[in-house]
């Protein structure tokens, strides 16, 4: 396992990234083609030529989130990948191949991809990405294109258990009498997600205050009463 560790960090910090489609990953895997990257290599040897679904399922997985991140300037990938395994305390092959393994739709990896590359860029830091990753892998991903409705105040019957379940979005507002109008907006590794993983234009909510409808603020009662000096 250290050895297939190793050499999926390899391939993340590799200059060259090698590229598998599809199409071919389960003849490299079957052993019927030779081409492929270490990586792939190594896994065919611990599975000595069996290949489950489990196994092709997160090769795939694992290739397109190589071939995602290839262009990415290889200093800054392995930079980086240095300070995963330090803040992670742990290899960073064992925490990116970890991720992967958990991730329920191909289609999340390209949103993994895109998070790895904002931490790359120093758009986001390491904190950010470990909660926007830990969202992702909780959320269905049908309810992960409903997350950008919440950047205001919003309310869905069908999302918005689960999004608050998973850390993605907080109360907000709290309606006076049925709790299915109560408001729910973006935490901050929500938005995180959103910007850099789903890569939509949001504006950041504000998350420092809950309102409850119906109470009375400071700010109303300054505007509906004065008080008058007393003599």
């Amino acid at each position: 396992m250290d050895k297939l560790l190793k050499s999926f960090v390899d391939e993340m910090t590799s200059p060259q990234i090698n590229k598998v489609e599809d199409d071919n990953l389960l003849n490299i895997l079957c052993g019927a083609s030779s081409a492929g990257n270490n990586f792939l290599k190594i896994l065919c040897e611990l599975n000595k030529g069996i290949v489950g679904l489990s196994n092709y399922f997160f090769a795939r997985k694992a290739c397109k989130f190589l071939s995602d991140i290839s262009d990415l300037n290889a200093e800054k990938r392995y930079k980086f990948v240095g300070e995963i395994a330090a803040r992670g305390k742990d290899n960073a092959g064992f925490i990116f191949m970890s991720l992967l393994e958990r991730l329920d739709n191909i289609n999340k990896v390209e949103i993994l991809s895109n998070l790895f590359r904002a931490c790359v860029l120093e758009y986001i830091n390491v904190d950010n990405l470990f909660r926007a990753t830990a969202i992702l892998e909780r959320i269905p991903y049908i309810d992960l294109n409903k997350l950008h409705n919440y950047q205001n105040p919003y309310y869905d019957i069908d999302s918005t258990a689960i999004l608050f379940a998973s850390g993605a979005i907080t109360l907000r507002t709290i309606a006076e009498k049925d709790s299915e109008d109560d408001q729910y907006v973006l935490t901050n590794a929500g938005y995180i997600l959103v910007k850099y993983g789903l890569q939509i234009e949001i504006l950041k909510p504000s998350i420092s205050k809950i309102d409850i409808k119906g109470m009375l603020t400071a700010e109303v009662v300054d505007d509906k009463l004065s008080f008058e000096k007393l003599d």
